[in-house]
């Protein structure tokens, strides 16, 4: 399940970066606000992954004690 999630993950920020690309391309974002909102991605999919890790690491430990 840990690493369905990653590449889901991976999946969204692909996503999202391709729609940020899609506006900058389409005159909606300016290439200052593109490279911040792909930033923003960045930085909330790396939050994520964290906690996903986390999750796996602890999941990981259970089962290991059983």
């Amino acid at each position: 399940f840990g690493e369905t999630a990653k590449v889901s993950l991976r999946n969204i920020r692909h996503e999202a970066n391709k729609q940020v690309d899609k506006e900058e391309k389409e005159g909606v974002l300016a290439e200052d606000d593109a490279k911040r909102a792909k930033d923003e991605i960045q930085k909330i999919i790396h939050e994520y992954e964290g906690k996903l890790n986390d999750s796996v690491k602890r999941k990981t430990e259970e089962i290991l004690k059983v």
